[in-house]
C-alpha cells in the first residue's frame, strides 16, 4: 500500500502577508500614474491643443 502525504496548507500569516506585498506591488504603480497625470494637468492646459476644462477633467 502507498502511502500519501498531504501538504499542510499555507499559514495564514504567510498567506496574508504574501496577498499584502501583492497588493502593494499593485498599488504603488496606479498612485504613480494618477500622480503623473495630475502633474501634467496644467502642461496639458497651456499646450496648444487648448482643451476645456470638461476636457481636462476626463
Amino acid at each position: 500500500m502507498a502511502s500519501t502525504t498531504l501538504e499542510s496548507p499555507a499559514r495564514p500569516a504567510q498567506r496574508s502577508g504574501l496577498v499584502l506585498a501583492c497588493m502593494s506591488m499593485c498599488t504603488a504603480p496606479v498612485v504613480g500614474f494618477v500622480a503623473a497625470i495630475n502633474l501634467a494637468v496644467p502642461e496639458l492646459a497651456a499646450s496648444s491643443l487648448q482643451p476645456t476644462s470638461s476636457e481636462l477633467l476626463w
